[in-house]
């Protein structure tokens, strides 16, 4: 689900990469955007991806979209029991 979202939104723009770190792994990290955009924000909001508290921990949007997304239980969070 993911990638089909990832699939469909490059093939309506071209993607932006802004890379903002890499981690003691070497794993890179980067907003990624698509016509504007936030494709980042986009899949937490659907339950695809997670908000990653240590590369972005101040960002409330990441946080209310994590939020919303485990509340509703879609995605990754669809098993998850409620707190």
């Amino acid at each position: 689900m993911a990638r089909r979202l990832l699939g469909e939104s490059a093939a309506d723009a071209p993607l932006e990469v802004e890379p903002v770190s890499v981690d003691p792994q070497g794993r890179e990290y980067a907003w990624v955007f698509s016509g504007g955009e936030n494709l980042n924000l986009q899949l937490v909001r659907k339950g695809l991806a997670y908000w990653d508290r240590n590369q972005a921990p101040v960002d409330q949007d990441l946080s209310r979209a994590e939020t919303q997304a485990r509340e509703e239980r879609i995605g990754i969070w669809s098993h998850v029991p409620k707190e």
